[in-house]
């Protein structure tokens, strides 16, 4: 009975911080997106840019618009498995929290 009445509050706490966490680690994860989102729309102007004469062509899609598109593909790749994580956590949290929630329920119905 009262290893039920600290493990209550515990897991209540936890999934509180839990939920708060993953929340803003999803707000990280819109940051990153909307700056890939960005950035490709910056190499997607200078690739038509650099379209117009074939030396600069090859010249700039070798030194600069591949590298950074190699950029953004791991951005994105990044932002992904924290999207993941940010859900883990936050789905962790309400889980944690519905079982505190329980275990007190349960505790104040036997007294």
């Amino acid at each position: 009975m009262i290893f039920r009445r600290i493990l209550s509050p515990v897991f209540i706490i936890a999934g509180i911080v839990l939920f708060i966490f993953g929340s803003y680690v999803a707000s990280q994860v819109i940051e990153g997106q909307q700056k890939i989102q960005k950035t490709q729309k910056g190499v997607n102007q200078a690739c038509h840019l650099i379209k117009i004469d074939p030396t600069v062509h090859k010249i700039g899609k070798a030194f600069v618009t591949d590298p950074i598109r190699k950029k953004i593909a791991d951005g994105r790749e990044e932002v992904a498995q924290y999207q993941k994580l940010s859900w883990y956590l936050r789905g962790g949290g309400i889980l944690s929290f519905a079982i505190g929630a329980l275990l007190l329920l349960f505790v104040r119905k036997r007294k």
